[in-house]
């Protein structure tokens, strides 16, 4: 189970916070050291923004880290599609825009719809990205009505346990 917090700080900049409780499977991963404050988002630069307010940005990058079916994985990428309308796109790079090369391919496509995603294990994440930079891209369509999409393009860092808000 997640909670996800935001608080907008002084400087203008938007914070959230997910916090994750461990299941028992997750919790003891090899050579992976427990985060025992959770994890949380901060945006900290916005570069393009349509019809989303900013201060939902960190709650919207934590729900696509967690899009995949099963706990314990953070998504790198997903691109499904549910007929003609309902479309998810949401990718995932490095500061440079360089893919990221860790994780595996998931593909549950049928002949009719996507269903592709690039997970990695949540530890494993963590622990190779917590702290860096990381460019994420969204476009989010839920159906047909164009006052329900929406997009967006910012460099946000994962913050690991501690910083309590």
């Amino acid at each position: 189970m997640e909670n996800v917090q935001i608080q907008i700080m002084g400087d203008g900049h938007v914070e959230a916070r997910a916090d994750s409780v461990e299941a028992p499977a997750d919790a003891g991963q090899a050579g992976v050291p427990p985060t025992p404050g959770g994890w949380h988002i901060i945006v900290e630069e916005v570069h393009r923004v349509w019809n989303i307010n900013e201060e939902e940005i960190p709650r919207k990058i934590a729900a696509l880290l967690r899009r995949f079916r099963e706990s314990g994985y953070v998504t790198l990428y997903v691109h499904t599609t549910w007929g003609h309308c309902r479309v998810t796109k949401f990718i995932v790079l490095s500061e440079n825009g360089n893919f990221l090369d860790d994780g595996k391919w998931v593909d549950n496509s049928s002949h009719r719809n996507v269903h592709k995603y690039k997970v990695m294990r949540r530890e494993e994440f963590l622990a190779k990205y917590a702290g860096k930079r990381l460019v994420a891209y969204a476009y989010v369509s839920p159906s047909c009505n164009q006052a329900k999409q929406f997009s967006f393009r910012v460099v946000f860092r994962v913050v690991v346990g501690g910083q309590e808000l």
